[in-house]
């Protein structure tokens, strides 16, 4: 039974991330860039409430590499006590507000990539 209940889930939010993907435009963007922390629009709010119902592994957060002043995005692991890894691609980020939305970008990119790979259920 909890095969069936995986793969009903699993299908469920295949399709319901290809609706989100028709609703991120340059004005989704533009309004999480302005204020990541801020009230959003309810077209936002959805496509961030669909990013946080990800699963724990490969989930990105935002790790503080030198106080107040850089910050890096980092993935978790699937496996329990194993410290995130902290991205290689080179970026660095001044400010937390400018991290969380590297990391809204990278959750798109990411979204872009999995719809187009739709049988992999990587979503």
């Amino acid at each position: 039974m909890q095969n069936r209940d995986l793969e009903v889930h699993t299908r469920f939010r295949d399709e319901y991330a290809t609706r989100i993907l028709a609703m991120i435009d340059d004005k989704i963007v533009a309004e999480h860039a302005a204020g990541p922390l801020a009230n959003h629009s309810v077209g936002l709010s959805r496509v961030l409430n669909f990013f946080r119902s990800a699963p724990m592994a490969d989930k990105y957060i935002i790790v503080c590499t030198k106080p107040w002043c850089e910050f890096r995005i980092a993935v978790l692991s699937e496996e329990w006590a194993v410290p995130p890894r902290i991205e290689e691609n080179g970026v660095v980020y001044a400010t937390e507000t400018e991290a969380r939305h590297g990391v809204f970008l990278r959750r798109i990119e990411d979204l872009i990539k999995a719809c187009a790979n739709k049988g992999a259920h990587s979503l």
